[in-house]
This record gives C-alpha cells, sequence and structure tokens, in this order.
C-alpha cells in the first residue's frame, strides 16, 4: 500500500501531538479536557503516556504522546506519531486500559484491500477532529498562542498555516492508496 503525502501527514501529525502537549500543560488548565476529551492517567508505577479519549460519529480517537488511535470497537487504525504508516488493530487484542507506551501497542497488521475505504473513513475522521480543536484552540487561546507552541517545536508559523490548510484537504480516498 502506497500513502500518499506520508512525509507532510507525519510532521503533520508529530506537531499535532507536540502542540497538544503543550495544550494539556497550559496556565489555563488541561485544554484537551476542556475541548471534551476524557483523560486516562498512565499508572505511577508505569513509564509511559497519558491517554485522551473523544467519541466522534460512532468512533473513539484516543491520543498518546507516541501516536493515535481511531477505532469503531471493532477495529481500529493505529497512527505511530513518527512515521506515517497506518496499521490496523482488531480492538479486542488490544486492550485499551494496558496501553501506556508504544511497546504496549502489539498486534498491529497491513492494511488488506477489503479494509480500504472503512481505514480511509477513520482517517478522515482523524483529520476532522484535529481540525476542529485546532479551530476551538484558536478561538480559546487565539493565534499568538498557537504559533508559539509551533515556533518551541522548531517551525515557523507558516508551517502552521500549512497544517491548517492541510487537516481537511484529504478526502478519504487520498489518504491511503491500494496501489505499491
Amino acid at each position: 500500500m502506497k500513502y500518499k503525502d506520508r512525509s507532510m501527514l507525519k510532521r503533520i501529525i508529530d506537531i499535532m501531538l507536540w502542540c497538544i502537549g503543550r495544550d494539556i500543560e497550559n496556565s489555563d488548565g488541561d485544554l484537551p479536557l476542556l475541548f471534551g476529551f476524557n483523560k486516562y492517567k498512565v499508572p505511577k508505577h508505569i513509564l509511559g503516556s497519558n491517554r485522551y479519549h473523544i467519541s466522534f460519529y460512532g468512533y473513539e480517537i484516543v491520543l498518546w504522546g507516541f501516536g493515535i488511535l481511531v477505532h469503531d470497537h471493532n477495529i481500529g487504525v493505529f497512527v505511530n506519531r513518527h512515521r506515517f504508516e497506518p496499521r490496523i488493530v482488531e480492538m479486542e487484542k488490544l486492550p485499551l486500559c494496558n496501553i501506556w507506551h508504544i511497546s504496549d501497542v502489539t498486534n498491529t497488521r497491513e492494511i488488506r484491500d477489503d479494509e480500504f475505504t472503512k481505514i480511509n473513513i477513520m482517517l478522515d475522521l482523524l483529520f476532522r477532529v484535529l481540525y476542529r480543536y485546532e479551530r476551538w484552540i484558536l478561538a480559546w487561546k487565539g493565534y499568538g498562542y498557537r504559533s508559539m507552541c509551533v515556533e518551541k517545536y522548531g517551525y515557523s508559523i507558516s508551517y502552521y498555516d500549512t497544517i491548517k490548510d492541510t487537516l481537511l484537504s484529504y478526502p478519504p480516498s487520498l489518504l491511503i492508496d491500494r496501489h505499491t
């Protein structure tokens, strides 16, 4: 399978999770919680990342510092923060209550041709949620706040404009191409 604009999508996922990390530490409170995510704290005896869940059109989106999972409680797609290589997850084999570190995400596999449409829908929903979240951040905290987050990451604000423009520019059929 071939992923379209994989390097751009990888950078977007990486910078979005970076910015959400700054939003979690915000002086106004944990902004993802204010937006509507539910937070599950990593147990004190485990080295890992808290996770944030939100439901959207019958799907659940789960964020960690290391990646994102979109699922319908039967099947899901996991995207590692540092590479855009969506992987299928069968949810009965992945107990979310035990996922705190990237090494806990096991039993993933390649996307089969018969799953292509469903996975593109999930990825489309993911980008829609991220877009809505970013619009909410801009309304709540302002453009200057987000530009500061992006600049701390190491990009100029023009890169943030690219992210904003890109999040909804991927119709589902353009996210993953079946052909190599």
